[in-house]
C-alpha cells in the first residue's frame, strides 16, 4: 500500500531534477526505483516475518 503511494512522489522529485541536470536523470530515475523496490521488500520481509510468529 505505501509504496504505491510513495511511487508517485519519487517519480515528481525525478522529473525535477532530471530537467535542470538532463544527463544525471536516468541515474536518478534507477536511484528512486531501487529505493522504492527496497522500501516495498524490507515491508513484504517484515510482514512474513510477523506472520510466522
Amino acid at each position: 500500500m505505501q509504496c504505491i503511494e510513495m511511487e508517485p512522489v519519487y517519480q515528481r522529485q525525478t522529473e525535477d531534477n532530471g530537467s535542470s541536470k538532463e544527463p544525471k536523470k536516468p541515474f536518478f530515475k534507477i536511484l528512486c526505483v531501487i529505493l522504492v523496490l527496497l522500501i516495498c521488500g524490507i515491508a513484504i520481509l517484515l510482514s512474513i516475518i510477523a506472520l510466522i510468529k
